[in-house]
């Protein structure tokens, strides 16, 4: 797919996600120098699509003098280590996710292994769970040099007139670029067209939290901005921003209603994740384990406002196991 202009100096180069959803749009903005906002996973037919996007407008790699990555997941800054001889920012939060990638990995998949059991994940599906993190470890590497960005930053050096707005949810340290002067958001994941993103787990929490509540926070962070053009981490880009987040809000109680309303006996994470998610493929690792992430998060958040509460065994009087976690409406 050829680049496509989307605002003023600012072009869209979509480029393979090997995770099975939509391509990831990598943004070139274009000043005094170059700058990418995303480089996609380290995979062979991404970087091939990057080159192919940056060669047609006459640029390569080593043009680039400012990496921004939106955020700390493999599709989004899994090419970061090879732009050796660019600046490389990323939100505070998620900067250990790229400085230190692999170990990074590491600590996520022992919390995840701990929660499994703790959610009523056991057997096979326990198995199959882990398997998602062969994938990431092969989709990116370390990028030791990178620094972090903070809310209000702006862009300086290549590209001006940015500024850094904290965007947490999907992760703990998503960021957008707002452009004051004509309403640009590059949204990344925080607002899609149509998808509304999984929440993050926030293992690094004790005990680990979600963040879905950041979510909808950064929602109304979003609806407090001029927005006349919005550029989302995947997918087209689109105009209608307020009509877009009051959408997705809305969807959100609808969601939690949903699970609400199917918690008629004690259940635990993974006996929801199966009722509100009937069509998993469960040999697919990444779609049973955001499921899991998903329901944990809704589940969590009812808990929060009072309309749930969690009942852990033994002698919880529901027959689970040791650390099992069930969750009742109240």
């Amino acid at each position: 797919m050829k680049p496509i202009d989307e605002a003023d100096g600012v072009v869209r180069i979509p480029v393979h996600n090997p995770f099975g959803t939509q391509p990831t749009n990598v943004y070139l903005l274009a000043g005094d120098g170059l700058c990418l906002v995303d480089v996609g996973p380290s995979h062979r037919r991404t970087w091939a699509d990057l080159i192919e996007g940056l060669s047609y407008l006459g640029h390569g790699p080593e043009d680039v003098d400012l990496v921004v990555l939106s955020h700390g997941h493999a599709d989004h800054d899994g090419l970061a280590h090879r732009f050796v001889g660019a600046e490389l920012r990323i939100g505070e939060a998620d900067l250990p996710k790229i400085a230190d990638y692999q170990a990074h990995l590491y600590r996520y998949e022992h919390a995840v292994r701990a929660l499994l059991p703790r959610w009523g994940v056991f057997g096979g599906k326990a198995e199959i769970v882990p398997l998602f993190f062969d994938h990431l470890r092969a989709s990116g590497e370390d990028a030791p040099w990178a620094q972090a960005l903070v809310e209000g930053d702006r862009l300086e050096g290549p590209v001006s007139g940015w500024r850094v707005v904290d965007l947490p949810g999907h992760t703990e340290g998503l960021i957008g670029l707002y452009r004051d002067r004509d309403g640009v958001l590059i949204s990344s994941d925080q607002l899609l067209e149509e998808i509304v993103p999984n929440p993050a787990l926030y293992f690094a929490l004790d005990p680990p939290g979600h963040g879905l509540t950041d979510y909808e926070r950064s929602l109304h962070r979003i609806a407090g901005l001029e927005v006349s053009r919005v550029l989302p981490g995947h997918g087209p880009s689109f105009g209608d921003c307020a009509e877009k987040v009051a959408f997705f809000l809305d969807q959100l109680e609808v969601r939690l209603r949903v699970v609400e309303a199917g918690l008629r006996a004690p259940a635990t994470v993974s006996e929801v994740a199966e009722a509100l998610f009937p069509g998993c493929d469960s040999s697919n690792s990444y779609h049973v384990f955001i499921t899991l992430v998903e329901s944990f998060a809704r589940l969590e958040v009812l808990c929060e406002r009072g309309v749930a509460r969690r009942c852990e065994g033994p002698g919880d009087g529901f027959g689970a196991g040791p650390g099992v976690v069930r969750y009742e409406r109240r």
